[in-house]
């Protein structure tokens, strides 16, 4: 039976940390006439001879300056970051790359974390060791450690599911979910209880007929963590 672990954050691109990331600089259409009028000339003809048009979505590399790194220019909408920062990191090169927060325009840029990495999944169950060489992001500095941590926690989410959605569905089968269910509930520390078999037939005779002539048997798998907010099976 395949297994799908949860992925960590920098499996789907996002680091705490590197020296060597390359500048981005996140910025709205507007903020992109703002900055490249204030640009050294050599920037502006850069810009012009490319034939850049600063649409949300859209990048820019930047040549070297001074002997430093150029890095890129992406531009992004303010009000719904969250797939331009997708496309974003699909169109950069392979590389580590940290936001120029001053640059930002009031972009969120936990948003914006959150897109790059839901672009960064890859579905490898089935091809260990093939994965797609991933562009990382460092965690702006500006975010702090509980928004990273909600950030992670739905990149990974989002990935387990894609994951088990993906699979075909002759191992994504009832047991397989229940694998993949106690697998999460001991990392989380969370309850778990799975009914099935003659249990099953007698509390939830509905979900047993639907199920019962599978080749691998129905269960209910119910999952609890904490003890806020409504129950919910």
């Amino acid at each position: 039976m395949t297994s799908f672990p949860l992925a960590d954050a920098e499996t789907l691109g996002l680091v705490a940390h590197d020296e060597a990331a390359r500048p981005l600089r996140v910025m709205t259409a507007d903020g992109f006439d703002r900055w490249t009028r204030d640009a050294a000339q050599a920037t502006r003809d850069w810009i012009a001879a490319s034939g850049f048009v600063a649409k949300a979505g859209k990048t820019l590399l930047l040549p070297p300056a001074d002997g430093e790194d150029g890095g890129a220019i992406a531009v992004m909408d303010a009000e719904m970051p969250l797939w331009d920062a997708a496309r974003v990191a699909s169109s950069l090169p392979a590389a580590v790359w940290r936001i120029e927060d001053a640059d930002a325009d009031g972009i969120d840029l936990g948003m914006v974390c959150l897109g790059w990495a839901l672009s960064q999944y890859s579905f490898d169950a089935y091809r260990p060791g093939e994965a797609a060489e991933t562009r990382r992001l460092v965690f702006p500095a500006s975010l702090t450690e509980v928004e990273r941590s909600r950030i992670t926690g739905l990149a990974t989410g989002t990935a387990l599911c894609r994951d088990l959605i993906n699979a075909p569905a002759n191992h994504m089968t009832p047991a397989s979910i229940e694998a993949a269910a106690r697998d999460l509930a001991g990392q989380f520390g969370a309850a778990i209880e799975v009914t099935s078999g003659a249990a099953l037939e007698k509390d939830f005779p509905a979900i047993n007929t639907v199920g019962r002539a599978a080749e691998v048997g129905p269960r209910l798998i119910d999952m609890r963590w904490g003890d806020s907010g409504p129950s919910v099976t």
